[in-house]
Parts: C-alpha cells; sequence; structure tokens
C-alpha cells in the first residue's frame, strides 16, 4: 500500500531546507538540509542524504514509520534553477537509513543532478511511503 503525503519545502541558496507553516498540521515534514553524502552505495553510487527532524512533534510519523522498519519511499523534488524553467525530478525505491538519514535513489545519477550540489533553490513536492 503507498501512502502518499504533499508537502511544499523550500531550500534556500546555502541547502537548508524549511518547512512550509501551511503544512505544519498535515503530514509535514522539516527537513533540515540536503546533500551528497562522500559516500557511495555498493554499485558505486553517490548517495543523496536528507538530514530529517527527529522531533515528532514536527515530521510525519510515516517517514519514522519507513526507516524503522527499512522501507523504501518514493521521494518528488522541484529543482528551480535561474533562467530555465522548473525541473521535476523523481528518486523512485529510496532507501532510507535510519542511523545516517541518507536517502539513495534507484537510478540515482550524480552528474545528472548539479542543482543540489550548485545549492540551487529546490521543493520538496512529495513523498510516497510504502508500507
Amino acid at each position: 500500500m503507498k501512502r502518499k503525503m504533499i508537502m511544499r519545502i523550500i531550500g534556500s541558496e546555502q541547502e537548508i531546507i524549511t518547512k512550509d507553516l501551511s503544512n505544519s498540521k498535515n503530514d509535514a515534514v522539516l527537513i533540515n538540509s540536503i546533500s551528497y553524502s562522500r559516500e557511495k552505495d555498493e554499485n558505486g553510487t553517490p548517495i543523496l542524504r536528507l538530514t530529517i527532524d527527529k522531533d515528532w512533534d514536527h515530521s510525519t510519523a510515516s517517514i519514522f514509520d519507513a526507516i524503522k522498519n527499512d522501507e523504501k519511499i518514493d521521494i518528488t523534488i522541484k529543482y528551480f534553477i535561474e533562467g530555465e524553467e522548473p525541473s521535476i525530478i523523481n528518486y523512485n525505491n529510496v532507501i532510507i537509513d535510519r542511523i545516517k538519514s541518507l536517502f539513495c535513489a534507484d537510478g540515482f545519477n550524480f552528474d545528472d543532478n548539479l542543482a543540489i550540489r550548485q545549492g540551487k533553490l529546490y521543493e520538496l513536492i512529495q513523498v510516497i511511503s510504502y508500507n
């Protein structure tokens, strides 16, 4: 079964994401940062690192359930690059490491996702949790 959580979370040039207050009650997730980890998975794929708030009062319980149960999730990120149309990138079957809060998506390509590395504006627009 899939649970879809729609969020509006805006990232800044400094790669800090803050929660949109309009979603503070229903399935909002507070994400502290988004970046690349220096680590790679067993296939040599760079790992996308999202650090989530550990405060149960501010973060979606479904995300923590997924971490606890070693489940996978899908996330969708919208990038805003100056002078270009916003691009939406989907990361499917994202692996969550409950200790390090690392997300590694199937088919993730470091070179195709320069927006994160360059600290461009982005918006996390949805998370789908499997259970």
